[in-house]
């Protein structure tokens, strides 16, 4: 992932220029060490600028990917959520409708290695 970048729609739209799946993670603020708080994990299968701005005005800044797919988006945002247990996200992240997409991560109960 690159960022941090200030989260505005004419940031997004610059840096993400045509639609595209992918990942991202949100913060407000930084940590009494100075270190950005990852506040927020989530994907987009098909339109990652949309997603992202549907966040404007709740979060600072950002950090994003694209993905190559859905299946890859959905994959990171789970290593993502399982490594940074962001406190805006209450629950795992949902695989994309009607694909029977597994977490990658070993043990997760969504995992195939459950």
């Amino acid at each position: 992932m690159i960022g941090p970048f200030s989260l505005g729609a004419d940031v997004i739209r610059r840096l993400i220029t045509r639609k595209t799946a992918g990942y991202y993670m949100l913060s407000r603020s930084k940590t009494p060490s100075g270190t950005w708080a990852f506040d927020y994990c989530g994907r987009s299968d098909a339109d990652l600028a949309s997603r992202l701005e549907s966040h404007v005005g709740n979060y600072s800044v950002f950090w994003y990917a694209e993905a190559a797919n859905a299946r890859e988006a959905y994959q990171a945002e789970c290593r993502l959520w399982h490594k940074y247990s962001p406190r805006d996200n209450q629950v795992h992240p949902a695989a994309p409708a009607n694909t029977g997409y597994k977490c990658p991560v070993p043990g997760c109960p969504f995992s195939r290695a459950a």
